[in-house]
Formats: structure tokens, sequence, C-alpha cells
């Protein structure tokens, strides 16, 4: 019996590998092969809409999730294409959408573990219209770069540094962004782009404005990103040992393959600064492949290069402090102002009272502040937290406030100095800040209400060969997993 139930993970395993295809989907190939994973999987996986391009292209999201995830699950997105002809990130998230679902069905620790963790929310495409114009091959130029109305998307969004440097009406495909942002409190987020190899991390802002000397920026989690950073660098094939692409004319030397992106070159608007300073996700942004849109022979490579990297970086969506927030009895505390006391960004709990705060091993004063009560707690950070993560759960109505920190409880820290979201303001100016943000992304928005889309309501004839084998295939991975579950102990 032992040999046969080695034999049916073998087989579930090559099937399920078998049955991914590394080419370069077109956009319906693409949402077919997204409502054909939902379909077979349905227990791990759903597939939603967060808007539609200016074209009309639906921005479809896959979110996976082991079937008996509960209240306190972190929220993980990944999102690929953001510039059209960059399109690696297409391929990559498809494949590790593959990988995640069948890996759990057939019993793959590390799969199960993730998915039973987090929620994973994977956006394929940012920029299905540019794609459609790009050309493969093109390694440093080339067409579909920007949206189908010429602008760079990863430009496009507010900057809490320079507001008056992007004060035009966002894009649509911007504005889905910054609305799936307001319906889902992501924790932390990766934006895989092309051109260079590195893990870059906020921020990207100048920090002096008008400058174009490359010069550190530092957010106030410096530390976190710098970690997650070189632990993507380190896991990645070998990021960690390049300092620049061969035919790059870059000067600017990569630390182990990370960099602070001011430090590599400054722009505004950049969806990782957003992540930061309106919501607390901590984004870095992947450069993944030396050519910008390299050719489909290349892909396997590249996820072999990245597998590693991209399940290691999920991981750390556990690392740190999360809990939830009652008020008396077993009712949650939304929108409970959560902080680390010497640091100025503040988390708000969710509907469901969750709070989630990413930091490094080591000793915290946690400070939560609602119904103008405000307590503290003393934390120590594990240093293996996703076996382990730190559950701290807090009820407002019987929590005694503790000694309020000192400065001799903390030891010296590296200096993280920088512009910070809302440095200087209490609670309330910040609640208000968030607000009149929400405000401006509802006046902005141009898009469709978030739903789950049935497959009728997407026309897309797609790959019907490639649809078929992988309902075949996902079949036969179900039929080996249930005969596993119920015969091999």
């Amino acid at each position: 019996m032992k040999d046969v139930c080695g034999a049916l993970l073998a087989v579930t395993l090559w099937v399920s590998v078998a049955s991914f295809r590394h080419h370069y989907r077109n956009n319906s190939e693409l949402n077919t092969l997204l409502n054909d994973m939902e379909t077979s999987h349905s227990h791990l996986a759903r597939v939603y809409s967060i808007g539609k391009s200016v074209k009309e292209t639906d921005l479809k999201v896959i979110q996976l999730s082991g079937p008996n995830v509960s209240i306190g699950t972190p929220h993980v997105k990944l999102v690929g294409n953001i510039h059209g002809n960059e399109p690696l990130g297409r391929e990559l998230l498809l494949r590790l959408a593959d990988y995640l679902i069948s890996g759990y069905e057939s019993g793959d620790d590390e799969a199960m573990a993730i998915l039973d963790k987090m929620y994973v929310h994977i956006l394929p495409t940012m920029n299905p219209d540019g794609f459609a114009e790009a050309l493969e091959g093109e390694c440093v130029n080339g067409p579909g770069r920007r949206n189908a109305n010429e602008k760079d998307l990863n430009r496009d969004f507010p900057s809490h540094k320079y507001p008056s440097d992007t004060m035009d009406p966002v894009q649509p495909e911007t504005a889905a962004i910054m609305e799936w942002m307001y319906k889902y409190p992501f924790v932390m987020s990766a934006a895989i782009h092309g051109g260079a190899l590195v893990a870059n991390y906020p921020y990207d802002v100048a920090k002096t404005k008008g400058s174009r000397a490359p010069e550190d920026h530092k957010t106030e989690d410096n530390d976190m990103f710098r970690a997650m950073a070189f632990n993507y660098a380190e896991e990645h094939g070998h990021m960690a040992d390049s300092k620049e692409c061969p035919d790059s004319n870059d000067q600017h030397k990569f630390d182990r393959g990370t960099t602070n992106g001011a430090a590599w070159y400054s722009f505004t608007g950049s969806m990782g600064d957003y992540n930061y300073d309106y919501h607390g996700c901590l984004e870095l942004t992947l450069e993944l492949s030396c050519c910008k849109y390299p050719g489909d022979h290349e892909l396997e490579k590249h996820w072999n290069d990245n597998k590693k990297a991209l399940l290691s970086f999920l991981k750390y969506s556990q690392q740190g402090v999360k809990g939830v927030i009652y008020n008396g009895t077993d009712e949650p505390v939304s929108k409970a102002a959560v902080s680390i006391y010497g640091r100025k960004q503040v988390h708000y709990s969710t509907e469901n009272g969750e709070y989630w705060i990413l930091l490094l091993p080591g000793k915290y004063w946690l400070e939560v502040e609602k119904f103008e009560k405000k307590i503290f707690r003393k934390i120590t950070v594990p240093d293996s937290p996703f076996d382990n993560p730190l559950i701290l759960n807090l009820d407002l109505a019987t929590a005694a406030a503790e000694d309020y920190p000192q400065p001799s409880d903390f030891e010296p820290e590296q200096d993280n100095t920088g512009d910070f979201l809302m440095v200087g303001v209490d609670r309330k100016d910040a609640q208000e800040y968030e607000e009149i943000h929400e405000a401006m992304v509802n006046e902005r928005k141009n898009m469709n209400e978030d739903e789950r889309y049935d497959d009728e309501t997407l026309p897309y004839p797609g790959d019907s060969r490639a649809a078929d084998t992988y309902r075949l295939n996902s079949f036969i991975c179900i039929i080996c997993s249930i005969f596993s579950l119920l015969f091999c102990k």
C-alpha cells in the first residue's frame, strides 16, 4: 500500500506540472484559465473582478485560501504586468496559483501551510491593454508600457509627500487598485516588473522635492522592508549575486540584490509608496528579469529562479503581531487605532476587530486606542513566527492600561528617519485623514462594483484544448487525493 500511495502522490504532482503550459496567454486565455481554476477547485479558489481597464477588459483576481481559514487570517496580494511590456509577472503568478492549488490538493505540507494561514489575492495583469500592444523579445523599450490612455500606471498613484504632483484624475486601472485596497486589509504585497534584477523597497519618491540625485529615502518600517527584500534576493536563484544587468548602463550598485527605490532613481506616484503611506501595506517592487519581455522559452527558468523566493515571501505575512480587538462580550471593535509605540504609522482594526502589524523579531510596545481609551502592551515577536505567530487579542472593556512606555524600555535602533505618514498628528486627525482619502477614491474611481463572476458572464473563448486539459488533469488530481486521504496514512 505504501508503494501505491507514493505512486499516487507522484502522479498527482506530475499531472499538475504537466497541466501547466509555460507560454504567454492573451487576455482572454488568462481569464479563462482563472475561471477554470475556480470551477475545478472552488473550495480553494474564488475569482472576482476589481474593475475594468480603459478598453473594458476585466481586471480579474484569483483569491486562494484553505477551506477552514478563520477570523484573523491576513490578506496578501501579488500584482503582475503593471507595465504592459513587462509580462513575466503574468505567467509567474498564474504558475504560482496552479502550484499552490495542486500542492494543497496533493497534501504538500508547504502549500497547505500557506493557504491555511493566509488569503492570497493574485492579480496577474494590471495593464491588459498595454500587454495587448507589447512585443515578445523587446528587452529594453518597445510598445505597451503605458495603458490605453498613454499613462504610466506606476506614476499615477496619489503621493502623500508631494500631493500637488499627482492631482490629475487617476486612470481606471489605478482607481481599481485603490478601491481594492479599501475592500481588503492587505498587510503586504509584491508588484512584479521587468528590466532589472533587484528587490526594490520604498520610498521611491525623492527625499528632497525636485532632487534627481540618488538618495536613500527610508520609511518608518525600513528594517522590515530590508529584511523582506534581502530574503527574496537570497531565496532567488541568483538575484543576490547580481550587481546590475549585463547590458545595463545603470551605475547604481545594488546591495546583495536589493535597493531603496529613491537610492536607485526617484519618481513620484508609485504604487509601492501609495500602499505604504495610505494603507500601511508593505509592498516590494520585484524586478525579475533583465529583459522586459523575455521569450516564452525562458519562462520555465524564471519560474525555477523565483518559486522558492515567492513562497518564502508569502510566509512573511505571519511576521509580527496580530489579533482581534473586542469591547466586552464577543463584540468586535472596528477602527481602533493600533500602532507600535515610537512609530507614527497607524493601522485600524477591521469590521471584525482584526489587526496585523508586520515586525521583525524583538521587543515592542503595542498601542491601542478607541473610545478615548488608550492601552499599551509589551510584546515579544518570536524568531519563528510562521509556525508560531504572536497572537494578542484584547478586550477594551476589561483591559487595564499598563505602565506608559519609557525610553529605557528600548534599545537604540538604526536610523529610520524620514517623512512618515501622519507625523505629528493625533489619532483623531489620522482617522480624518483616512476619511478624506477614502472620499477621494470614491470621487476618482471609474469601475464596477466588486462581484464574483460566473463563467457565462465572461464570454471569452480562450484556448479550449488547454481548458479541457486543465479540467481533466484537475479531475485526476482530485481522484488521487481522495484515494490518498482514505487509504494512505
